[in-house]
């Protein structure tokens, strides 16, 4: 089996359209298989905001199902605001949500990398946001780093300490390949619904659930922390699926933190039952503890100071208790 050869893409609209006679387009800031992604600004609110454009040319109904996926998970943490949704010109659909800050996937390419405990900490908020998004009875369905973005945009468009992580939370777009489980009926097989790099290995075989979204988040994390994930060039799903399956951390050039592979090897071994989200974020700050714990010890064997501070390099750290 392999991944579907890409489709025409849709014809950009023309910057400084407006759209809903409200809307003025700004410029393309991103694009998929059937819409783009516009920034534009809200003549009324006097407030930049993203628009999703789908042609009814181009149009698979991914933004009809995003919409009402938006519209049941109104107020759930982690998610966007829907601004607006409606036809527009009887060319386009469009929908309007607040806009957002860059993804993790610009973010660490812009960085050339992010920091281990930020990457942890981007892991622990994920988990959060989709246990709430589960537990409103939505499984995403395309966990990626390309649709998990800062809640709030840069402020001078480069990243600084205090924006990446911290206050700026984080927020998971992109719901037109997402599914209620109330709808979802159990069948041998599935039409791949995610990205491949990042889609579980449940992905297009049997039938989705909670622990697909937390496998993919997985990999996020993987992929961050290694820069690369060991099937990124494979296109047969068969193989790609085994590769996952067996995946270990021999398959990486560099060690990541136990706690990563922890997530992967229980969402690969799911069951009937909720999934327990409390263990997963146990295993983040696990890691994260001991990563800290690891650049204190660090740090204190390096300082020139660590006989004025009562420490030498020789002595055992007493009395530290996690953050």
């Amino acid at each position: 089996m392999n991944a579907p050869s890409s489709v025409d893409r849709p014809a950009p609209v023309t910057v400084n359209r407006m759209v809903a006679e409200r809307y003025r387009l700004i410029a393309e800031v991103g694009s998929g298989f059937h819409s783009r992604i516009y920034r534009a600004h809200d003549t009324v609110e006097d407030v930049d905001v993203a628009i999703k454009v789908e042609f009814h040319e181009y149009g698979d109904g991914s933004l009809a199902n995003e919409h009402m996926i938006y519209q049941f998970l109104r107020g759930c943490a982690g998610t966007p605001q829907l601004l607006w949704y409606g036809v527009h010109s009887d060319v386009c659909t469009a929908m309007v949500i607040p806009l957002l800050g860059p993804s993790l996937h610009a973010l660490n390419e812009a960085q050339g990398g992010l920091r281990l405990m930020t990457i942890l900490g981007f892991a622990l908020d994920c988990i959060t946001i989709l246990e709430g998004i589960h537990d409103r009875g939505v499984i995403h369905g395309d966990v990626s780093p390309k649709n998990i973005l800062l809640a709030r945009p840069l402020r001078n468009g480069s990243p600084t300490n205090g924006e990446i992580g911290g206050s700026n939370k984080l927020v998971i777009v992109d719901f037109g390949s997402s599914r209620k489980l109330e709808a979802i009926r159990p069948l041998p097989t599935y039409a791949p619904i995610g990205t491949f790099i990042f889609g579980s290995h449940n992905d297009g075989y049997y039938t989705p659930s909670p622990y697909d979204d937390l496998e993919s988040l997985s990999y996020v994390v993987m992929f961050l922390l290694a820069g690369s994930l060991p099937w990124d060039d494979e296109i047969d799903l068969d193989r790609l699926r085994d590769m996952k399956l067996n995946l270990s951390p021999q398959a990486f050039k560099h060690t990541l933190p136990p706690c990563v592979f922890d997530i992967h090897e229980y969402a690969i071994k799911g069951t009937r039952e909720r999934p327990n989200y409390q263990l997963m974020k146990e295993k983040v700050l696990h890691g994260m503890w001991i990563e800290t714990l690891t650049s204190v010890a660090k740090f204190v064997r390096n300082s020139p100071s660590n006989g004025r501070s009562g420490l030498s390099s020789t002595s055992p750290l007493k009395k530290i208790s996690p953050l």
